[in-house]
């Protein structure tokens, strides 16, 4: 065992008679026993942990416990009474919690039991894996022995590299099941995950890589194997007129094991201390070490008016669809927003990010759109200089609209500083080396990216491409189908999956995929019969040509994404070693195309164009010559 400095266990002797003396109140936790012990948070973390090895939820909740014990060996109360008596709301979670620490249940509790003399003999209180429910059956020896072994390890906890941390809130239910309350619990979701993802300490998946388990049946261990994460959050959410309760639980995937779990009352008012309250509480229950920045940030109230919070939630939630009309909505209700708090750093965020995915939907003419979230990027900075969402604006700027890349590397790594967990910020920094010709570093970077947004299409689509323009093909096909599995119809995988089969030589499936392209992209027509009358008069090259002379004359072949339609072309064009034509569409392409191509510099169909006269000054025209 471990040996306690006196001035460790004088500390422990407070705590726990601090508690014992709230033992009733189930409300007293970590906030309250800080205050009490006039400390901040992260500080009586820090000194319990290193007193006891333990979170102070958990601390807390062995003082509990004990105490428990005590009372019902006296036999004067039932399970419930004991339940309420040591300050758990709930006797049903008091009885799991007891049968997990002691290995018997509370209405079984022997006379001859002992008490651990103290908080550093007993084992840490952590519920244990559902998995381990139907254990019973076990011999007594065999549970001996890994209750010995058991000890051993926790003995040896200390010299344990830690593993890694990484964390997925998954969407909170909504018990009303109206609109306004799903807003809410939404927004509640995403700013605890906008707390969290400031910390070094772990990684937290975006809110786009759990939407698919809404209203899911999926089991817990499913989810925490596809998402890839150690620890999930659930809640829900119950919304009467000015009041809210929460229900949240934090599971350790690896054990399959319920480590914290508590019910917020707020009245809406409040809400701005219960949303800081909770993430405080993950982290801890996580055994994150703050710095003094990620400290300030998780405890940063952008406002004090709930009506302007109340709004800027309903303008995240119409931004998160990402459709136009949902776009147009989102920027009413940040302005809105506006109008009752003017400092409202995140609602101008909100504004920053609403234009820029507006002008590249092109909504608006790119001149306006981007100079308004470049305007309201700079005012949501002149509110709060840390805030990654206005940094990732300036960013994309900066490399899609005034081509400064070294402003645009410099504001998209600023990005990933701030907020390591932001998958946009990695992939947006991903396309810049991409567009540079730095593709290795891309590819991690996308990496990074999808780790944290592992179920995002997009995301799989882009790393397909890294890998396509580095010559791992087996790569490009893996990640395309990966996209096709999340989104059966995405055509601009398939296009990647042509493009790859062409360089490969892989005539039979490239057909076949283009069999897929044509029927996808107008299934009132059978093309199949013109496709294999051209491969039968002139192989692969007959078909690419009849493809390209398709695309240009069917809008349907383009109609995901018209602007990229010289783009295709030329690629295809040089994909059959047809470089003039390849060139003439490049040009087309650089009139006709809203942001400036800067990728075909290190397209790999262009390689063969490296030294021709007209690319070389395609290049100097665009500016590329120094990228």
């Amino acid at each position: 065992m471990v040996s306690k400095s006196t001035s460790d266990e004088a500390f422990t002797q407070r705590l726990t008679r601090l508690i014992e003396v709230n033992l009733k109140d189930e409300h007293f936790g970590v906030s309250e026993l800080a205050k009490q012990m006039g400390m901040s948070r992260s500080n009586l973390y820090l000194k319990v942990h290193r007193a006891s090895q333990k979170s102070v939820s958990c601390f807390i909740r062995e003082v509990r416990l004990r105490k428990a014990l005590e009372y019902l060996k006296e036999g004067e109360r039932n399970v419930s009474q004991t339940a309420y008596e040591v300050g758990f709301g709930s006797p049903a979670y008091f009885s799991k919690c007891f049968h997990d620490y002691y290995g018997f249940p509370p209405g079984e509790t022997p006379t001859n039991v002992n008490t651990p003399a103290s908080l550093s003999d007993s084992p840490d209180l952590r519920p244990q894996t559902s998995g381990w429910r139907n254990r019973k059956l076990i011999g007594a020896l065999v549970g001996i022995v890994i209750i010995l072994a058991g000890l051993v390890i926790y003995s040896s906890k200390s010299s344990e590299q830690p593993v890694e941390k990484s964390i997925a809130v998954l969407p909170f239910k909504n018990l009303n099941r109206d609109q306004e309350t799903q807003i809410l619990a939404d927004g509640i979701m995403e700013d605890i995950l906008s707390r969290l993802s400031h910390i070094q300490d772990f990684t937290v998946k975006s809110s786009n890589s759990t939407e698919k388990y809404r209203d899911s049946k999926t089991t817990i261990p499913r989810i925490a194997k596809e998402l890839n994460a150690s620890y999930l959050l659930e809640g829900s959410i119950l919304h009467e007129k000015d009041k809210i309760r929460l229900y949240v639980q934090l599971i350790d995937t690896k054990n399959d094991r319920q480590i914290w779990v508590d019910r917020y009352d707020r009245d809406l008012s409040g809400i701005f201390d219960f949303v800081t309250d909770v993430s405080r509480q993950i982290a801890e229950e996580m055994q994150a070490l703050l710095s003094p920045r990620e400290e300030e940030q998780m405890q940063k109230q952008y406002t004090s008016n709930t009506e302007a919070y109340s709004l800027y939630l309903k303008g995240i939630f119409f931004w998160k669809k990402r459709t136009v009309n949902d776009l147009v909505r989102s920027i009413d209700y940040f302005n809105q927003a506006l109008a009752i708090d003017p400092d409202y750093a995140l609602a101008y965020a909100g504004l920053a990010n609403s234009y820029l995915a507006l002008t590249f939907s092109r909504y608006y003419e790119k001149e306006k759109g981007f100079e308004l979230g470049e305007l309201y990027a700079k005012k949501a900075l002149a509110g709060n200089a840390d805030l990654a969402e206005a940094h990732v604006v300036l960013g994309s700027i900066a490399v899609w609209y005034l081509r400064d890349w070294k402003r645009g590397e410099k504001e998209l790594l600023k990005t990933i500083e701030l907020n390591p967990s932001y998958a946009v910020g990695h992939q947006y920094y991903s396309q810049l080396l991409a567009l540079q010709g730095r593709l290795k570093e891309a590819l991690v970077q996308i990496n990074i990216a999808i780790q944290l947004d592992p179920n995002s299409a997009n995301m799989y689509l882009l790393r397909a491409n890294r890998y396509y323009h580095l010559s791992d093909f087996d790569q490009a096909l893996i990640n395309a189908q990966q996209v096709i599995e999340f989104t059966p119809n995405y055509l601009s995988a398939y296009w990647v999956i042509f493009r790859t089969y062409l360089h490969l030589g892989d005539d039979k499936n490239a057909l076949k995929t283009l069999k897929v392209i044509f029927h996808l992209s107008d299934p009132s027509l059978n093309f199949n019969p013109q496709i294999d009358q051209s491969y039968a008069a002139g192989g692969m090259k007959a078909v690419v040509i009849r493809t390209i002379k398709q695309i240009d004359t069917n809008p349907k072949m383009m109609r995901f994404s018209p602007y990229y339609k010289y783009k295709l072309m030329a690629e295809l064009y040089a994909i059959i070693g047809d470089n003039e034509q390849a060139i003439n569409y490049l040009e087309r392409h650089a009139e006709s195309e809203l942001f400036k191509p800067a990728w075909i510099k290190y397209g790999i169909e262009f390689k063969a164009l490296q030294s021709d006269p007209r690319f070389i000054a395609l290049i100097n025209r665009m500016g590329l010559k120094d990228l």
